[in-house]
């Protein structure tokens, strides 16, 4: 008798565990998700003033390779929205031309972004970068497919 109920108790476990066929699964989703800062900025002086710098990030939800841009406070103090800079995020020669669609807004805005999809270009290799008053700067090269650093960063003086 005590066997019976066993078994008994074993089925009921195994079909509240095992799906039954043909159940529809939602995709596994992850823990949580994050932006993080990938390799190093590209930081940017112009006529000994430091500007900026522009970092690439990535986002492990959506997928997306970012180009931020962060001004320092000393540059929008003293520009007070005479200045505006471009972010895009691009790929690297061996995946040909292709880019994020850049994003241009004026320094009175601290942060600024442009995004793409990190599988965009084959390889993934992508980097950040960051145009202000014809001077331009870019951070690390980064393969997305092992880890690696390719290039960079760039610092720039103008």
């Amino acid at each position: 008798m005590r066997l019976h109920v066993i078994a008994a108790a074993l089925a009921a476990t195994a079909a509240a565990v095992v799906p039954a066929a043909g159940t529809a699964h939602a995709a596994a989703q992850p823990a949580s998700c994050s932006t993080i800062d990938i390799g190093d900025p590209g930081q940017m002086w112009i006529s000994n003033q430091y500007v900026g710098e522009v970092e690439q990030q990535y986002d492990s939800c959506t997928h997306l390779v970012i180009a931020h841009w962060q001004w320092a406070g000393s540059w929008q103090q003293a520009h007070n929205g005479s200045t505006s800079v471009t972010v895009y995020v691009q790929a690297s020669q061996a995946a040909g031309f292709k880019q994020s669609t850049p994003t241009t807004k004026p320094d009175t805005q601290k942060d600024v972004s442009s995004a793409i999809d990190v599988h965009a270009a084959t390889p993934d290799q992508w980097l950040a970068e960051a145009v202000v008053n014809y001077c331009g700067t870019h951070g690390t090269l980064h393969d997305y497919s092992n880890g690696g650093t390719l290039d960079g960063p760039h610092p720039t003086h103008c």
